[in-house]
């Protein structure tokens, strides 16, 4: 039997961590998480362990930075994938070695993403 893969969406859009949430888990055996801002995020990983973080920069209070930066030397084993609206040479040298997304972010892209780091096709939709 194969363990269902664990990620954490955090973005302060609940719009964009719904819509991620839905079509990730409609088609893969990954179970979705969302966070609203990075402290709720840090909590949820002190409490449970996440395969991979799916987080968007700009946020109100502690930014995706300052978060990446906390996930990457507390919980080296998480794979941390930064959405941002740009990737340019700043946001490269901050990322402390993330993976990116540049917005908007198609499904294409998160098909993408899941293949290289789970080694996962999407499957037939799940009935809701």
């Amino acid at each position: 039997m194969t363990t269902r893969r664990q990620v954490l969406c955090v973005d302060d859009e609940p719009d964009i961590t719904f819509r991620l949430k839905r079509f990730i888990e409609r088609y893969y055996p990954i179970d979705v998480w969302t966070a609203e801002n990075g402290y709720t995020a840090l909590g949820m990983l002190s409490m449970h362990p996440f395969d991979a973080v799916l987080l968007d920069i700009s946020m109100p209070g502690i930014n995706g930075f300052e978060v990446t930066a906390e996930i990457i030397r507390s919980y080296p084993r998480t794979i941390v994938i930064i959405i941002t609206a740009s990737a340019d040479h700043e946001v490269l040298s901050r990322s402390k070695g993330a993976r990116f997304l540049v917005k908007p972010v198609s499904m294409d892209d998160i098909k993408m993403l899941i293949y290289q780091h789970f080694d996962l096709l999407p499957q037939k939709p799940q009935e809701q």
